[in-house]
């Protein structure tokens, strides 16, 4: 290009776009009234405009748990509910990350499809709301998603809405109870390996060797590994006399409440 002030017309025009097409600031949004949000709902596009991190005003509401602002965002447009950010992730990806209950079912009930929608955020196989509940220990929000009348989930193969690794994840943290409902409902190869190709319980029997593990984590750690035997999980690197030992142990006691063993702030009782 021989026109240095063209040249430099085109970059300006690229920096002015990129710093000021971005058209709202979710705080300042956030500490609206209802009735001024209607307002900016009615005269301007913001149901639709994206802040400088690429968020939709839903996502951020359902990130942060603002109930008002997605209820009067749906109203408004109920099509925002399948509007979906840089990682191809709705608004329900975001409220199930976060255990917002209250707006994930807000969300299903105006778009049940966005259930559905498949995120590469996590770099998994599969990046659907039920695998951003269950890795983030959100076990009500897992019940929720996984609930019949919530969700039509029960067509085809239901492992297809769950990446295999999640049950890696879910032992890492002994989310017991996610745990639980990974098996239960059949949402993941019990011996399904990630990257490494290790196996959930692998990661499990390393964390029992450990010398320093305190107390707590060290029953936690065995309460998962005994969980996922009984399922039957199994490791290429476990010993007969490991195995006879998880096989033959009675449920592991733990040394805490149990009923605040998982989320104390969704209180996830382990039965």
């Amino acid at each position: 290009m021989n026109n240095p002030r063209l040249l430099f017309t085109i970059v300006f025009s690229l920096f002015a776009s990129l710093t000021t097409s971005y058209g709202f600031i979710y705080k300042e949004i956030e500490s609206l009234s209802r009735v001024e949000l209607q307002h900016q709902l009615k005269t301007t596009d913001l149901a639709n405009e994206v802040d400088n991190e690429g968020d939709t005003l839903l996502h951020l509401a359902a990130e942060n748990g603002n109930v008002m602002i997605v209820k009067e965002v749906l109203k408004h447009d109920p099509n925002a509910a399948m509007k979906t950010d840089r990682f191809n992730e709705t608004a329900l990806h975001n409220a199930a990350a976060n255990g917002r209950v209250e707006i994930a079912m807000l969300l299903l009930k105006t778009a049940p499809e966005a259930f559905y929608i498949q995120g590469y955020m996590l770099g998994t196989p599969v990046c659907m709301p039920l695998d951003r509940a269950a890795r983030n220990g959100h076990c009500a929000l897992v019940r929720l998603l996984l609930h019949p009348g919530i969700t039509p989930l029960h067509q085809g193969n239901p492992r297809k809405y769950c990446s295999p690794t999640t049950l890696h994840v879910a032992a890492l943290r002994n989310d017991h109870e996610v745990i639980k409902l990974l098996i239960s409902r059949n949402l993941v190869p019990i011996n399904g390996v990630n990257s490494i190709r290790a196996t959930a319980l692998w990661d499990v029997l390393n964390r029992l060797d450990e010398k320093e593990l305190e107390t707590f984590r060290h029953y936690s750690s065995e309460y998962t590994a005994w969980l996922l035997i009984r399922a039957g999980c199994r490791d290429t690197t476990m010993t007969k006399e490991e195995l006879e030992y998880f096989e033959n142990m009675p449920m592991p006691t733990l040394p805490i409440p149990i009923g605040y063993l998982v989320n104390s702030n969704e209180h996830c009782l382990i039965q």
